[in-house]
């Protein structure tokens, strides 16, 4: 499984651009990395790029409630609610 440690750094450091290009590369490789998604939307929403935010949350939310991960799958819906209203 790809690691999105590396992007979740350079967004750290003030590259966005290149942690979104991590993000991107990691779905890549594994589509169903319901995290690069949560993290890219997280990353996405701090840019103010709401759909696209909106648009990885839930992406992340169905992959966490094919995985079963209840909690992580609330957080998502939780977040595309939280955009949605704004």
């Amino acid at each position: 499984m790809p690691t999105t440690i590396g992007a979740y750094a350079k967004y750290a450091l003030g590259k966005n651009q290149e942690a979104i290009a991590d993000y991107d590369r990691a779905i890549q490789l594994n589509p169903n990395y319901a995290d690069a998604y949560k993290n890219r939307g997280n990353l996405k929403s701090t840019l103010d790029d709401k759909q696209s935010a909106i648009e990885d949350y839930q992406k992340a939310a169905d992959l966490y409630k094919q995985q079963g991960k209840t909690s992580d799958e609330q957080y998502a819906v939780n977040q595309v609610k939280k955009l949605s209203e704004q």
